[in-house]
């Protein structure tokens, strides 16, 4: 996937809060489960754009905040995926 850093890694998988770098440039901030993107959770995906909500094993699963480049925002619905 890429690299990342948490708080507690104790079984050398993310979990908890924290931050991955994916290898296509795209940063997700937030909370992990068992090495999962699961939780609330932020996904910067270039280009001053992100997208805001819960997330479980790296998609969206509920309504999300999709923070556009030029400043607008909109409600997404689960299933968005731009990994």
């Amino acid at each position: 996937l890429g690299e990342w850093d948490v708080n507690d890694n104790s079984d050398d998988l993310p979990h908890g809060r924290g931050m991955l770098k994916l290898t296509n440039g795209k940063v997700y901030y937030g909370q992990f489960k068992n090495g999962e993107m699961t939780g609330f959770g932020s996904l910067d995906i270039g280009n001053g754009e992100k997208v805001e909500g819960m997330f479980r094993n790296g998609k969206l699963i509920d309504k999300g905040v999709y923070f556009m480049n030029d400043g607008r925002t909109k409600e997404i619905n689960s299933g968005f995926d731009k990994l």
